[in-house]
């Protein structure tokens, strides 16, 4: 039922259809008896964080409090660290353009035979 859900919300065009669209959805779950806990669901927002970006009328935006922990981290000092580091990375991969080239030296620090030195031409 909510992948159902989900396809007819994500593919409507205009306003007037998103509407159309949510009264079916909740015709059919009044048809079912099917409550929604109002904790878990927005409707009507224009604006907010959604699945940890910030969704408005400008459209998808990076969560600057993702940016600022990426900033404040310590240079890694192991393949430990520099793991956290990529993960962090990758959760806001669509705001950085040509990301795999910029990150590209960090695979040679990951390499078996390699040890590990955190140098300026990572940074």
């Amino acid at each position: 039922m909510e992948d159902y859900v989900y396809d007819l919300l994500a593919n409507y065009r205009t306003k007037d259809q998103h509407w159309k669209v949510l009264e079916r959805v909740f015709e059919r779950l009044l048809n079912h008896n099917i409550i929604l806990n109002p904790k878990k669901y927005i409707f009507g927002i224009t604006s907010g964080k959604l699945l940890g970006f910030i969704i408005s009328k400008r459209g998808l935006e990076v969560d600057p409090k993702k940016v600022t922990a990426i900033m404040s981290m310590p240079l890694p000092h192991n393949v430990k660290t520099l793991r956290s580091l990529q993960g962090k990375i990758q959760a806001i991969r669509r705001f950085i353009a040509q990301l795999s080239y910029k990150c590209k030296p960090f695979n040679e620090l990951l390499k078996k035979d390699i040890q590990f030195k955190w140098s300026e031409s990572y940074q």
